[in-house]
């Protein structure tokens, strides 16, 4: 901590003999460099001393905003910075004056909590109040336990004020038309990028603003005023990706199409048509978002990471690095933000197979991850369910169509589809591993040829054992149970007493089966690992809802949701691999929004497919895009695969 805290806006920050020193000048520093080189040219030294260099941006960023052009930073600078003191805090202490913890209130209070809200890996789960309490010093605990330098004690220190303004731009003040500043600046890209605000980004909250956030409020299903307040601030927060779902690069000085093109080793021609740049000069302007084409490699951050760290990690330059990533602020990076890797390329081989929605029709495609080349296979109208349900071959996709009483089989390698017709609608099935036969819903055996009726019992989730005539299912209550479609032996296999079973995995090759079950009242659900063998049960996990096996049984994944805040509904979404044994191996992806299918891994299990996108669970906001990425097995490598797509159910060939 420096020897005398200088909180923000403590003093008016200006040039002096000698040089105005302190933690507030380090702020201001950070700040001017969040904005784009056509409001303030030039990235400054964040080293908390006030020079020349600092005064020369202080004037390029009051003369871009209208203010007056001294190089003081005095109240109405600290305004458009998104910062409140002077007049615009009349009554109240100023944000960053004063330590908070629990009990405390007060208009400060409420900007932390705005700017816990707001921040695109949001912390904070309610609308700000102006009383610090348990959620709060939660929200202030998870932001805490991101950075190595800080104590995770939930007391808001000058330490933990310097990491929230240098990465929490929004809610240090409402914000409404004609405002203008940083925050107005963030407020416009969060918006891009949820589609909301399509016009230039440049800090001036002028009526496309309004119209843009009255937009994104009557979809949010919240207050439609056009006035960005704490209900706002929780909404944008919760709704906008994290990691970040579309990767924009911002134009710089000298930057040209082809410099562009050359940093990401792309086709100048697709950065062209991406972009609808306008020929025959295709000119781009400073601090402009242009969409990179896929495909695109990142690296999650780890905690305590910085750029330089990723550099060396992926040999990459350091300068090319902060050049495709100006956004970031310098110093630590934020635990699981994507780090775009320009010019990288991650060794993935294979196809990928995938439904896209397509108006009101639905297409297969394929993907080449070799050539990059995708192959349109058909096109439904029809689908009822957005799922492929790959053969244990994987030659074949079976798709329910017509309300779920028709399956189609499509032949991924002679391209022939046929159709199976039911006389009940149907959502799940399961192929034999001979291909001959499909179960379909609670126990109807059919065949995979001509859909006739094989075999009929009463089961749910009905999986197949490799012997092509023996079943494993769930009565729906506590009990798994094996059945043998030739002589109709039904017999128990293991019953989990005080759970209610509603998914489960099965490899059949290794014997090993996940089971997931609530326990009453039916708030927290169990994970176990159960050795048919050996009859082990071990319980594994909690809160997870979907598992995986890996392509060789040597492990598997499962899909956890990270509570905070209250227990229901706010979350994040959590991947952890473990080892066929049942021992956790990692983290594999913290997001928040990720689903997850069977038969996404890759050929020798080096990477899997999640689908990613902006979450709308827990406001009606659209789905804006869901897009394929590659997650490398045990790395921090994640390859972007599909761009402004919606996409369903990958699986990899």
């Amino acid at each position: 901590m420096d020897e005398i805290y200088y909180y923000l806006g403590i003093r008016n920050l200006r040039l002096t003999t000698p040089n105005q020193q302190g933690r507030d000048v380090r702020i201001l520093q950070s700040l001017l460099n969040m904005f784009p080189d056509n409001i303030v040219p030039g990235k400054l030294v964040v080293d908390g001393i006030f020079g020349p260099i600092t005064r020369t941006a202080v004037r390029n960023f009051q003369r871009y905003f209208g203010l007056v052009v001294d190089g003081v930073v005095g109240q109405e600078s600290f305004l458009r910075l998104g910062h409140r003191i002077g007049k615009y805090a009349v009554g109240e202490a100023v944000f960053s004056s004063r330590y908070l913890s629990s009990g405390a209130r007060g208009g400060d209070v409420s900007v932390l909590q705005n700017r816990l809200a707001a921040y695109k890996k949001g912390y904070l789960n309610r609308r700000a109040d102006g009383r610090f309490g348990f959620f709060t010093d939660a929200a202030v605990q998870r932001l805490q336990s991101d950075f190595l330098e800080l104590a995770v004690d939930g007391v808001a220190n000058p330490d933990t004020y310097e990491q929230i303004f240098i990465r929490a731009p929004l809610g240090g003040r409402t914000l409404r038309q004609n405002d203008r500043g940083l925050d107005v600046y963030w407020l416009q890209y969060y918006l891009y990028q949820l589609n909301y605000y399509k016009g230039e980004i440049n800090g001036y909250f002028q009526s496309s603003t309004t119209d843009a956030v009255k937009d994104f409020q009557t979809a949010a299903g919240i207050t439609i005023d056009g006035i960005v307040g704490p209900e706002t601030y929780l909404t944008l927060g919760t709704n906008i990706a994290f990691p970040q779902q579309e990767y924009y690069y911002r134009v710089q000085p000298g930057d040209s199409v082809f410099s562009i093109s050359r940093l990401f080793n792309k086709e100048i021609e697709d950065i062209i048509n991406l972009n609808n740049l306008t020929p025959p000069d295709y000119i781009i302007k400073i601090g402009q978002l242009l969409l990179i084409p896929v495909p695109l490699s990142f690296h999650l951050a780890l905690k305590g990471e910085t750029l330089a760290d990723v550099a060396s990690k992926y040999s990459l330059p350091l300068s090319s690095l902060q050049a495709a990533n100006n956004l970031i602020p310098e110093g630590a990076l934020l635990p699981d933000e994507s780090v775009v890797l320009p010019g990288y390329s991650a060794d993935l081989m294979g196809e990928v197979a995938f439904l896209q929605q397509k108006n009101d029709a639905d297409e297969l495609i394929k993907l080449d991850l070799n050539s990059g080349a995708a192959t349109s296979l058909q096109v439904f109208d029809n689908l009822s369910e957005r799922q492929l349900f790959l053969s244990k071959d994987r030659k074949s996709v079976a798709l329910f169509a017509n309300g779920g009483k028709q399956i189609i089989i499509y032949d991924l390698t002679t391209g022939i589809s046929r159709t199976l017709n039911l006389s009940e609608s149907a959502d799940y099935l399961d192929w034999s591993y001979d291909g001959q036969k499909l179960v379909v819903n609670n126990g109807l055996v059919i065949s995979a040829l001509n859909g006739t009726t094989l075999f009929s019992f009463t089961g749910m989730m009905p999986q197949w054992f490799t012997d092509n005539k023996s079943l494993l299912y769930t009565n729906g209550e506590s009990s798994l149970r094996k059945i043998d479609i030739e002589t109709g032996t039904d017999e128990l296999v293991v019953d989990i007493p005080d759970i209610s079973i509603w998914f489960f995995q099965l490899a059949a090759p290794i014997n090993k089966v996940i089971v997931m079950g609530f326990v009453d009242p039916g708030r927290v659900t169990f994970t176990y690992l159960y050795d048919l063998a050996n009859e082990n049960l071990i319980e594994i996990s909690r809160n997870d809802f979907f598992a995986e096996w890996s392509r060789n049984y040597a492990s598997f994944l499962l899909l956890q949701r990270d509570y905070y805040g209250e227990f229901f509904p706010w979350f994040y979404l959590d991947v952890k691999q473990y080892s066929a044994e049942g021992d956790l191996k990692g983290r594999e992806l913290y997001a928040k929004d990720v689903i997850l299918n069977n038969d996404n891994f890759a050929p020798a299990d080096q990477a899997f497919l999640p689908v990613l996108s902006n979450p709308a669970t827990f406001y009606p906001i659209p789905v804006i895009n869901r897009d394929i990425y590659a997650k490398n097995l045990n790395s921090q490598l994640l390859t972007q695969l599909t761009l402004g797509t919606k996409t369903y159910s990958p699986v990899w060939l």
